[in-house]
């Protein structure tokens, strides 16, 4: 983004907060971040790069903005927030984090 250019929220920020955080993966050893980047939820998978997500679809699935493929799923413990966080790779469960 250039300097200054503040995009607007396409996601209710306050109900998103509920997924920031930080989610081990056994799988890729490594722990990735989730955020909020440019008014968007993001995903700092570290080695890779930041993924920015699209807004979940009725399913509950945020996919990737950079490409088709990945996306992610959270799933919540009560109300309060999320117990883990699903990574889907072409549509199947490619690791729970």
């Amino acid at each position: 983004m250039r300097e200054g250019v503040v995009l607007p929220a396409e996601i209710d920020l306050d109900a998103a907060g509920a997924h920031l955080g930080s989610y081990r993966s056994d799988k890729y050893k490594t722990t990735v971040r989730v955020f909020f980047q440019n008014n968007r939820l993001a995903v700092d998978w570290p080695g890779r790069m930041i993924f920015e997500l699209r807004p979940p679809d009725e399913e509950g699935v945020w996919m990737f903005r950079l490409g088709n493929v990945s996306a992610v799923r959270f799933n919540r413990s009560g109300e309060d927030g999320t117990s883990s966080l699903v990574y889907l790779r072409d549509g199947q469960k490619d690791d729970e984090m």
